[in-house]
C-alpha cells in the first residue's frame, strides 16, 4: 500500500507489466474506490487518480475469470485422473 498526495487529476504509470486482472483500489477517509486500469504506451499498468487530497493506493493482481475457470478445470482433471488410477489398481489387485 502506497500513500499518495494529488492536487489534480493525475495519470500514474505503475512499475508493473500490464496484464488483464490487475485491480487498483484507492482508500480515502474510510471510503474504498476501485479504479480502472489501462495499458500505457510502455506496456505498464496505468491508472487515473481523481482529484483528492491524500489517499492510499493498493495494487494487486486478481486474475481473470477465464484464468480461474481454467485452473478449476485443470484441478478437476487431476482429481479424475487420480481416481481413475486408484480404480485401475484396485481392479488389478482383485484379479
Amino acid at each position: 500500500m502506497q500513500s499518495i498526495l494529488c492536487v489534480g487529476r493525475n495519470k500514474i504509470e505503475l512499475p508493473y507489466i500490464y496484464y488483464l486482472g490487475y485491480e487498483v483500489t484507492l482508500k480515502q477517509n474510510g471510503e474504498v474506490k476501485k479504479l480502472e486500469t489501462y495499458e500505457t504506451d510502455k506496456g505498464f499498468v496505468g491508472v487515473t487518480i481523481p482529484v483528492l487530497e491524500e489517499a492510499n493506493l493498493q495494487v494487486h493482481y486478481e486474475g481473470t475469470m477465464l484464468m480461474k475457470v481454467s485452473s478449476g478445470i485443470s484441478i478437476l482433471g487431476l482429481i479424475l485422473l487420480i481416481i481413475k488410477i486408484i480404480i485401475e489398481k484396485r481392479k488389478k489387485n482383485i484379479l
